[in-house]
């Protein structure tokens, strides 16, 4: 989930596609490599405890190494056997990579009893598992049937075996918004394939919910901002009322204004009153000069934090348009140590860009 990788990915044509949710325990290799291990590892820890506890002697963290790659112990005078050898050894690294369907390149992982099979649609093939289900499924269907002749409610124990979908089930469609927030609110590999539909990570929707997220914490910050200026206006036009109502507070027009009122004018200045007594608020408001008219927001800030907030950007302004400007520059820099063709490639490229991009603009209505 690099955003520096799969963006240098997606710039050379790879593009990383999500394995499917919940079978790592078939597909990676390691995984299948270290069940051996480690029920051999766990074979040499108990021998050689029981061999140490006669002697009453410990196992320490040196003894890790005997544990993984066995040998002779010296002071139990035991043979362990080498758990990582076994384990990983040239020939079990093939049968494993052979079983994960990864050398030689299969669909093998998918006849895996381990995995969730599904009945076949409109002529799809079908696996020796998913058959199993159509079995199980008419002996269900057989007993509730069964039952129901009898009297009893059998239909209620029915339950028909799931089926292949055409593609895999997406929320979202490409080029959306929905997708691009969907994407962002993705907390997991199995919630990141159902959004897409198993959508290759590096899409330009993964991007631009990347760049989404990032400014939204900008947009937070910017919102407290806005709602503490636009409080300070408020606080602003209830004391230039009170005070147009009322006269300005002094000694004479004391009387006129209660303890509210104060308190309105206090927090106008900015004081923080720790007693709320009447004449104490006085003192403090009359020695506190009046503060500066706070600045309003502008509809320039306005349009600068709903871009924020748009989850819908150029490409050009997220983490991919930033790794390509830096190739561009690179590649402009170093023009003259690229071969004939391969500048001649690049200004084909340049020139049919242009081109295009001078259609785009003459369709344009607006």
């Amino acid at each position: 989930m690099n955003l520096d990788m799969l963006a240098d990915l997606r710039l050379q044509g790879v593009y990383v596609i999500p394995g499917v949710p919940n079978t790592t325990h078939v597909t990676q290799e390691t995984d299948q490599n270290y069940g051996l291990y480690k029920s051999i590892y766990r074979g040499n820890l108990e021998s050689l405890s029981a061999a140490r506890k006669k002697l009453r002697k410990g196992i320490m963290v040196s003894d890790l190494p005997l544990l993984v790659y066995g040998g002779y112990d010296y002071i139990a005078k035991i043979v362990l056997i080498n758990a990582f050898e076994r384990a990983f050894s040239e020939k079990r690294n093939l049968s494993c990579w052979r079983k994960c369907g990864a050398v030689p390149l299969t669909r093998l992982p998918l006849q895996s009893k381990d995995v969730r099979h599904l009945l076949a649609v409109n002529g799809s093939p079908e696996t020796q598992e998913a058959e199993r289900l159509k079995q199980i499924e008419a002996l269900n269907r057989f007993h509730c049937n069964f039952l129901t002749t009898q009297g009893f409610m059998g239909c209620a124990l029915q339950k028909a075996a799931p089926r292949l979908r055409k593609q895999p089930p997406a929320v979202t469609v490409p080029q959306s918004k929905e997708r691009i927030v969907a994407i962002k609110n993705a907390k997991a590999a199995g919630q990141m394939f159902f959004a897409t539909g198993g959508q290759h990570l590096n899409s330009d929707e993964f991007f631009q919910a990347r760049e989404h997220s990032q400014r939204l914490e900008t947009a937070k910050k910017i919102q407290e901002e806005k709602q503490n200026r636009v409080l300070l206006q408020e606080t602003e036009k209830k004391a230039r009322d009170l005070l147009t109502s009322k006269g300005p507070l002094n000694d004479e027009t004391f009387k006129k204004y209660n303890k509210p009122d104060i308190k309105l004018l206090c927090k106008w200045k900015e004081i923080k009153v720790k007693d709320d007594k009447k004449e104490e608020m006085y003192r403090l408001y009359i020695v506190q000069p009046e503060p500066p008219m706070p600045e309003p927001w502008s509809e320039e800030e306005e349009s600068d934090l709903q871009r924020l907030l748009n989850p819908v950007m150029p490409l050009q302004q997220t983490h991919l348009g930033v790794a390509a400007k830096q190739m561009a520059v690179a590649t402009a820099n170093n023009l003259g140590r690229l071969d004939e063709e391969t500048r001649h490639k690049l200004l084909q490229s340049l020139a049919t860009f242009e081109r295009n991009e001078g259609n785009t603009l003459t369709d344009d209505p607006n």
